[in-house]
């Protein structure tokens, strides 16, 4: 029996039985006029190939959609139709045996291991986090590499008891650019190249704003979340987001030399894609300047194990590589230029907590955009 369940928080629809030519309009209209949707096909039993035909019509009618937890026979037709190269298609979560794996580090929410055979990182996510979030991570992977923009590979889902998670290649004997300079400090100079070179290919790149969010709409949602700001204080953070020259080329979202390791044999890539978006790369320069100038000394050591008088260099250095700014007139133009934007990127921060320097950095440089 088919069902189509309404909108579920972060806007997943449930689809269950068989989709047909008959009852595809209902699909369609699930996902038409919204932001992007997440069809869950956990339940669906067959599609007919008139229904695919429809739904492949309904994305190039510009809604934003993207199917998970596909079946593999569902899964191996979307792929064998074509539909998965225009549409994001993911598989549902594989059972995984992590006998003989090696723990090697962790975050917030997350838990990095090595593969029993050492070919593969598996990232596995706390049983708190939702199903959504590696599944966004597996998606976004996938969708960077499609779109030309070097990040490790993603291979599968995965879970392990009520824990579920992503498999990721392991590249063997790869370096942050963070680590690189902090260790031959002498060649910054050609490690903020890379960085630079990362940037500006990602800013001349077209994003699929069927997959990624809009950086706007991301930093509006951020700031309706915080409670450390007043109404007064909101508006003017909102107005100043709004102020924002809306852009869709692809951003990382948290652009800075740690999130770009070089492999020995020299090729750079992006890591950590959780705020990848669409947007302006104003606001990914703005990144890259509150890392450089607006952490304290620990932080800097901590995150990128160099000093700040170190990240002040990488700043200026990319710089003179990204805006040309070559003289210090040129830069002292370029950081007026960025440190409105650099000072939305504190929102992310105080997502985590309220820090009285990050307010003040916001009160001091939330100029006119």
């Amino acid at each position: 029996m088919f069902e189509l369940s309404e909108p579920r928080e972060g806007g997943r629809v449930f689809v269950s039985g068989a989709i047909t030519a008959e009852n595809v309009e209902r699909v369609v209209e699930a996902v038409q006029g919204t932001d992007t949707t997440e069809l869950d096909f956990s339940g669906v039993s067959s599609i007919q190939l008139a229904a695919v035909r429809a739904l492949m019509n309904a994305r190039h009618d510009q809604n934003a959609f993207c199917v998970v937890n596909a079946t593999p026979a569902i899964a191996l037709l979307l792929h064998e139709t074509g539909f998965a190269s225009t549409i994001s298609v993911l598989r549902e979560f594989e059972e995984y045996d992590m006998t003989g794996t090696v723990e090697f580090g962790g975050g917030h929410n997350a838990v990095s291991y090595w593969s029993a055979d050492g070919d593969c990182m598996i990232k596995l996510y706390k049983e708190t986090a939702p199903e959504s979030e590696p599944q966004c991570e597996m998606r976004y992977s996938s969708k960077v590499l499609n779109m030309g923009i070097p990040t490790p590979i993603a291979s599968k889902l995965i879970k392990v008891g009520g824990r579920k998670g992503v498999i990721f290649e392991k590249v063997k004997g790869k370096k942050s650019l963070s680590r690189l300079i902090a260790d031959d400090p002498q060649n910054i100079g050609a490690y903020v190249n890379r960085l630079v070179d990362m940037a500006k290919l990602l800013h001349s790149t077209p994003c699929d704003t069927a997959v990624f969010p809009s950086q706007i709409e991301r930093l509006l949602s951020i700031n309706a979340s915080l409670e450390c700001f007043d109404a007064a204080e909101k508006a003017k953070i909102d107005a100043a987001i709004n102020k924002i020259e809306p852009q869709t080329v692809c951003c990382h979202g948290d652009l800075h030399i740690g999130n770009v390791i070089v492999t020995p044999a020299g090729e750079s890539l992006l890591i950590d894609l959780p705020d990848f978006c669409y947007g302006n790369p104003l606001m990914d320069l703005g990144a890259l300047y509150f890392a450089c100038h607006y952490l304290d000394e620990a932080l800097a050591d901590e995150l990128y194990h160099v000093s700040l008088d170190t990240m002040a260099r990488v700043w200026d250095l990319f710089a003179a590589g990204y805006f040309g700014a070559d003289t210090s007139e040129k830069l002292a133009a370029v950081d007026e230029q960025i440190k409105p934007y650099a000072a939305l990127q504190a929102l992310p921060w105080l997502v985590h907590g309220v820090d009285e320097h990050l307010m003040g950095v916001m009160h001091a440089n939330l100029l006119d955009l």
